[in-house]
């Protein structure tokens, strides 16, 4: 869910270790009854049924027994792999993990995004430095409605090793980004890793591995979810979900507790991660499918209630959080609406397997009342498509899905896979902006996935025949080529917050979000010329929308185009005549113009209002428009309102100026200097305090302040203008002369103006 922007901006203002299996399923042989039997024969010779649901390896001797009329079972059986295909499967995935390092590298110069990464990060009161960090507070409280609190972990660690350049402000400055986007590969590289062990557990060999994993390590929808940092909720719960599937898959082989206990385990490391981990037990009911359990006895299903329980309590929570979030927004669409939205989305995440092409950050909702055609068209298609995979299960008219063979069962257990992992995502109830994300696909792809490694691998062993068997090296090799050069490409929009949005207006140029949000980027650089062209855009495509309305007036407030400034604050007051901000933006609006009384009026109106702006800062503003406006009693009592709430520099400095207007410049001097004992490098206070003693022809004193200030503000042009006013005065023209040069230089205008009178 995307955090809403900002409405007013500042006016001025150890990786898992791999599990070892001890399963070789190249051989495909079932042990029974004492010997060893190729199961790719055409008929089992057993057709007695089953009568327990533990599945023995062929590890347990030749004495061992399995399970007639479980045509799954050969993926569970085997020895070790050979010396030189054990070799092989090393390099495989020595050789993927290394493309998924490589392709994801050019996210380590990337910054932070203005979608979400402020929330997750400089603005969340629960990320501090181990030392300071509140567990309590961390496992008890969400991020914008997301309890996650691994993650939040994680960058708890991750800012110890920040360096805090605005001690004690929430601040961007104060982390840096390299760490956290190579935690966010280090962990997705480890995930992949596990995915290898997944496949190979499952039955894929040879090239059908690298395929596989290489297709999970760089699928361009992986993007998202790597070159985010704030989707470090996807690489640490899939890590963990994983871990726990492959424990399951040792305890399926072994009936080991131990493995069972693990399972549990990773599995609620994988709650803690991301709430989308509720989906493990039916992961696991589908493993039990494929590895042919009978699913009339009682304890695999007793297996699984301690995993509905963990995904019940944590759903629970999820859904708590999400709407004290206001996560939860009725948005206008029909029930019957959300279903076309949710079939939808379920055919663009299946068709961009094969054609992962227009990704975006941000897919939204299409407007109401203009549904297009093919999100009613898209029940049909996923009806064939369903249709086509139980035609495929049902082949040669098995009599019940038990009895499915084992190609069969590998693309069925893929689909299902997918569809048990992405339905708890799809948008029947809206959470959020968007009706889809690429990200919501980081587990649920494994499925898709293992139906493409483990058919290529049963190709290339010959357990299937096909034509295409001697192009079929090629076209993977292209088909990951592909992906690589196309994530390479998608995780440069992550690169900073313009390219995410100007790739976001590209691909939803209707989209009044997508604009405003490309504005506050370009407002965070201070291009402010770009953010207001950004913000009229998104009003021409949607003319009462707030949010660019609002922003619109700020921008222009800061290139100094009051007129237009104050008219769009009219506006958005208008449009909200709730939301206090726009007040007080008008206010200062009216104060930088002169206009006192205006300025008054709506700072009163704003200090009425329900508002979370802090009560100094309005007292503060109240003072400095009553002091333009000659009402200098409460202008001094606005100011000691406000530095009785903050002893903020600000206000001493504010309230010296005023008194200094009133001709009082002991105590604007001793004002300034309060200041300064709360900010001993505020040069403005100690170029005012020069002005202040020069007033009083206090000339030493003047100059003193003014080379001070000068010094630790080289560049202050009119820092240099006032010393030269001050030299002018003590009787030093030439020095005098030299200051407005420098001035004049530094583009201060009125500096040119006394050179000509008095420097020819």
């Amino acid at each position: 869910m995307g955090i809403p922007p900002t409405f007013r901006q500042k006016a001025q203002d150890n990786v898992v270790s791999p599990i070892s299996f001890a399963l070789n399923t190249n051989s495909y042989f079932l042990c029974r009854n004492g010997k060893l039997e190729s199961a790719m024969s055409k008929k089992n010779k057993s057709t007695q049924p089953a009568h327990k649901t533990t599945l023995q390896s062929s590890t347990s001797g030749a004495g061992s027994t399995a399970p007639p009329n479980a045509p799954a079972r050969q993926a569970l059986a085997g020895g070790k792999a050979s010396a030189g295909e054990a070799g092989k499967e090393k390099l495989i995935l020595l050789g993927c993990l290394i493309l998924t390092l490589a392709v994801f590298a050019n996210t380590f110069g990337a910054g932070f995004v203005n979608w979400d990464d402020h929330g997750y990060l400089w603005l969340n009161p629960m990320v501090k430095p181990l030392g300071s960090m509140d567990l309590k507070q961390i496992f008890s409280g969400h991020t914008h409605g997301n309890y996650s609190p691994l993650v939040v972990l994680s960058y708890c660690f991750e800012h110890s090793f920040d360096t805090i350049v605005k001690p004690g402000q929430m601040a961007v400055e104060n982390f840096q980004p390299f760490l956290y986007h190579f935690d966010n590969v280090l962990l997705h590289v480890a995930t992949t890793a596990l995915a290898f062990f997944f496949f190979r557990a499952l039955g894929v060999r040879g090239w059908g591995l690298a395929l596989g994993t290489a297709l999970f390590g760089i699928h361009p929808m992986r993007s998202e979810s790597v070159a985010w940092v704030t989707e470090r909720k996807d690489v640490l719960y899939g890590l963990f979900y994983i871990a726990a599937l492959l424990t399951y898959w040792k305890y399926l082989t072994t009936q080991k507790s131990k493995f069972y206990a693990f399972t549990l385990i990773l599995g609620l490391l994988s709650l803690f991660a991301k709430i989308q981990a509720v989906s493990l037990p039916l992961s696991m009911l589908a493993m039990d499918w494929l590895a042919g359990r009978d699913f009339k006895h009682m304890k695999i299903w007793l297996e699984k209630l301690p995993f509905f329980a963990f995904s019940l309590v944590f759903g629970l929570i999820g859904i708590h959080f999400l709407g004290e979030a206001e996560g939860f927004k009725d948005t206008g669409y029909s029930l019957p609406e959300r279903f076309f939205f949710a079939t939808t989305s379920l055919w663009n995440y299946l068709y961009k397997v094969p054609v992962p092409m227009g990704l975006s950050a941000y897919y939204p909702y299409p407007k109401l009342g203009a549904m297009p055609a093919l999100y009613y068209a898209s029940p049909l298609v996923l009806a064939i498509l369903g249709w086509g995979v139980w035609r495929s299960v049902k082949k040669g008219n098995v009599a019940s899905l038990s009895a499915v063979p084992q190609q069969e069962r590998t693309i069925a257990f893929g689909f299902l896979f997918f569809l048990v992992n992405i339905v708890f995502v799809l948008q029947f109830k809206g959470a959020g902006k968007a009706f889809m994300s690429d990200r919501f696909t980081y587990i649920p792809y494994l499925g898709l996935f293992f139906i493409l490694a483990k058919t290529y691998s049963d190709i290339e062993m010959g357990r299937i025949k096909s034509g295409l068997k001697n192009l079929l090296p090629y076209l993977a090799a292209g088909f990951v080529a592909i992906c690589a050069v196309l994530t390479l490409l998608q995780n440069s929009t992550w690169k900073s917050s313009v390219s995410l949005w100007e790739n976001a207006t590209a691909k939803n140029p209707n989209d009044p979000l997508s604009w405003s949000n490309l504005g506050l980027a370009y407002d965070a650089l201070e291009d402010y010329e770009k953010a207001s062209k950004a913000y009229d855009q998104a009003l021409k495509v949607e003319p009462t929308y707030f949010d660019a309305t609002f922003n619109l007036a700020v921008a222009f407030n800061k290139l100094k185009r009051y007129e237009d400034a104050a008219k769009m604050f009219g506006r958005a007051m208008e449009l909200k005549p709730d939301f206090a901000d726009s007040w007080y933006g008008r206010g200062q609006v009216w104060l930088t113009k002169g206009d006192f009384p205006k300025a008054i009026a709506d700072f009163e109106k704003f200090a009425q209002m329900n508002t979370t702006e802090p009560k100094d800062k309005i007292q503060s503003s109240l003072g400095m428009a009553y002091t333009g406006a000659g009402q200098n009693d409460r202008a001094m009592a606005a100011f000691d309102q406000a530095l009785k709430i903050k002893p903020d520099p600000e206000y001493h400095f504010r309230k010296g100026n005023a008194l200094a207007g009133m001709g009082k410049m002991v105590e604007a001097i001793a004002c300034y200097d309060a200041a300064l004992g709360l900010s001993p490098d505020y040069t403005e206070a100690i170029n005012n305090k020069g002005n202040a003693y020069a007033s009083m022809g206090k000339f030493s004193e003047a100059l003193a302040a003014f080379d001070k200030a000068i010094t630790m503000k080289p560049d202050a042009a009119n820092f240099k203008f006032n010393r030269g006013m001050a030299r002018r005065s003590a009787g030093d023209l030439a020095g005098a002369c030299s200051d407005w040069q420098q001035a004049a230089l530094g583009g201060y205008a009125p500096a040119q103006g006394l050179m000509q009178q008095f420097c020819r």
